[in-house]
């Protein structure tokens, strides 16, 4: 018997070892978020977690569902400054949490996440917000618990306008924002428990130009809404005065994306709109970028400017004095000292769905991207992509 149980142990560690020695392969350069974590940026992408050196503008890691992800498709990153932690939310595992290479206990529907399918996570001050297609589950940081401690999960019923959230803000002045196609709720996080202090912000009721809000940036007391229809920019708590950027004032008559504030109070947009369905941007401009100065002047960038071939941006942040422009399909672009970088990838497969699988004469390794069925696939369906051990070509 005790041989049996010797035996089983073997290899059970011979299989954990053979598991660990496999490689994947994903496409890497189509990404949804990215994070300054510990002096490299961490990028949230359709096929796992990348990593960025700065200093040396290389890519010097990948994690995937091998080295301990819940969910190789990973759909917003936040970080906990004060314990050093990387939130890391998945489209189908929850909520990740590395801490110094670590993985802590994640937050999955198992301890009381509304969804586990996650679409933007915000921290401020001890308190987690995570938006969800199902609501917005709310969780806080008590020292000595091992994970995150649920406070409230909201839903239609409880408190929102909407259940499917696409964006999540926690503003310095305490109020939590939760942006859906039926406008912006919000409450402060004193009376998250209390329904009648849910408010909704919507094109009926404000001087917003559509309901339907693609993004949310919070700036000291400022807050900038992207809507279908331009972008508003208001102060918080009370709203009180809005400013009004649309096609009767310096934008395109077309869907805002992304907004960003920069230190100078600037106010960075990318124009588009988002399939979720099939994982696709549309953007029938030719403007890549733009940006508002000082409320009234605008500068744009195009995509013959940024040297993008059919990819659009899917935002942008403020990392060490530089902007960060992620795409969806060509990886990185970095604006520093009023100029734009080329756009920075990774050599990877051009896509995650895989149909077919042959090898030439040469060894070299050749993949149809695809799927079985005649509709398109959103993270497949993209070509032919051969690999020789070094370079892949897609």
């Amino acid at each position: 018997m005790r041989i049996f149980i010797l035996l089983s142990i073997i290899l059970f560690i011979v299989s954990l070892n053979s598991i660990q020695n496999w490689e994947l392969y994903t496409n890497t350069n189509h990404i949804f978020d990215i994070q300054n974590y510990n002096g490299k940026i961490q990028i949230a992408t359709w096929g796992g977690l990348l990593e960025f050196d700065p200093i040396s503008e290389e890519f010097t890691n990948t994690l995937t569902t091998i080295d301990g992800l819940t969910d190789l498709d990973i759909r917003s990153l936040a970080l906990i400054p004060e314990q050093n932690t990387l939130l890391v939310g998945t489209d189908r595992g929850g909520v990740n949490r590395i801490q110094d290479d670590e993985y802590l206990i994640p937050l999955t529907e198992t301890i009381g996440l509304l969804s586990n399918s996650v679409n933007s996570i915000a921290y401020y001050d001890s308190l987690m917000a995570i938006a969800t297609d199902d609501g917005v589950s709310i969780f806080a940081e008590y020292p000595g618990f091992p994970f995150p401690f649920l406070v409230k999960n909201v839903n239609i019923e409880t408190g929102l306008s909407s259940n499917k959230i696409i964006d999540i803000e926690i503003s310095v002045t305490g109020y939590i924002f939760a942006a859906s196609d039926a406008g912006i709720d919000y409450v402060h996080r004193d009376s998250i428990n209390i329904y009648e202090a849910w408010h909704n912000i919507n094109q009926n009721n404000s001087s917003l130009p559509s309901s339907k809000i693609n993004d949310i940036h919070c700036y000291e007391d400022k807050i900038a809404f992207a809507t279908a229809e331009g972008i508003a920019l208001s102060t918080t708590p009370d709203f009180s005065e809005w400013i009004i950027f649309d096609e009767s004032n310096l934008l395109e008559p077309e869907s805002v994306l992304h907004v960003m504030f920069d230190l100078n109070n600037d106010l960075w947009f990318l124009y588009g709109s988002w399939d979720d369905e099939q994982l696709e941007i549309s953007n029938p401009t030719d403007i890549a970028v733009g940006r508002i100065r000082s409320e009234t002047e605008l500068d744009t960038w195009s995509f013959l400017d940024l040297n993008l071939e059919n990819y659009y941006l899917k935002g942008l942040q403020l990392i060490n004095n530089s902007i960060y422009a992620y795409t969806w399909g060509q990886g990185l672009l970095i604006f520093t000292e009023n100029q734009w970088s080329e756009p920075i990838s990774t050599n990877s497969i051009g896509a995650n769905l895989i149909k077919d699988i042959i090898f030439d004469n040469n060894n070299k390794i050749w993949i149809t991207n695809g799927h079985k069925g005649y509709l398109a696939s959103s993270t497949g369906t993209k070509g032919v992509s051969s690999y020789d051990g070094v370079n892949w070509e897609n």
